[in-house]
């Protein structure tokens, strides 16, 4: 009875953590990425960095240090005095070494043993005819296609029941188009506001998002490096959630094994 109740304490525990929602916050602004990932009082990224690295990048940081140049000291008059005379053995001891002079001709034997060891070329391999070649790659295609879409449906409903737990606050967006070309301008403008505004309603569709703004401007006779592409938002998805769907597409994967397995096999294996 004692252990039973241990196990129920640790599973209430294990998941009341799994509902406690995790956070990320996502930042891109003057072309640099910020994101940083916290659940409860935790940062799962980034992570701090180690002492010793620390301390590395404090040294390399470090001005360096000021050397001092010190002058020899002066010899005094009987240092000069003083002559080391070499003797005899030292002169023939501090002569260079004679080079061994190598054999221009090489032995029968040598020749023979290093033919042995040449590997015969292997002939080149025929290639296949230009139309053999496209009709591999469409099918190869095709196939993967086919795949594609099976495992979609396996996926499909368990990653739309997953995106309505998923919720995005704070979006803000805040883009410039700029060209000194107004045409080329305008193109940027349009291509730009379509791809946004399409995405967000198709996002929507499935997860909750709270916008706080979004702004496209186009800006026309001014360089094309003036462009700004900036925004951030808040992520917030709970462990359970997660869990939930990849249990559930578990559990569909091994019902229709002999369905599946196949399809999954077509991308492992290449």
């Amino acid at each position: 009875m004692t252990a039973l109740i241990i196990i129920v304490l640790v599973l209430s525990v294990i998941i009341c953590f799994l509902n406690f929602p995790v956070y990320a916050d996502i930042r891109y602004y003057g072309g640099k990425a910020d994101i940083r990932i916290k659940y409860l009082w935790l940062t799962l990224y980034p992570r701090p960095d180690p002492p010793e690295k620390e301390n590395e990048e404090k040294q390399k940081n470090a001005p360096p240090k000021k050397t001092v140049k010190t002058q020899p000291a002066k010899k005094s008059y009987a240092d000069k005095e003083k002559v080391v005379k070499k003797t005899p053995s030292d002169k023939k001891s501090g002569d260079p070494p004679k080079a061994e002079t190598k054999k221009k001709g090489k032995s029968v034997s040598e020749d023979k043993s290093k033919g042995k060891g040449k590997a015969k070329k292997k002939p080149p391999e025929k290639k296949k005819p230009l139309f053999e070649r496209i009709s591999d790659t469409v099918n190869d295609l095709t196939e993967k296609k086919d795949a594609a879409l099976l495992l979609w449906e396996l996926i499909k409903d368990d990653l739309v029941k997953l995106g309505k737990k998923i919720s995005i606050d704070g979006l803000k967006l805040d883009f410039a188009c700029a060209d000194e070309d107004a045409y080329e301008a305008a193109m940027t403008y349009g291509r730009v506001s379509a791809v946004v505004y399409d995405l967000l309603a198709a996002v929507k569709c499935v997860i909750k998002v709270k916008v706080d703004f979004v702004k496209i401007n186009c800006l026309f006779n001014v360089p094309a490096d003036k462009s700004r592409y900036d925004g951030e938002c808040k992520i917030m998805l709970r462990p359970a959630s997660l869990l939930n769907a990849l249990c559930a597409i578990l559990f569909g994967f091994l019902v229709g094994y002999k369905k599946y397995n196949p399809a999954l096999e077509v991308f492992i294996k290449k």
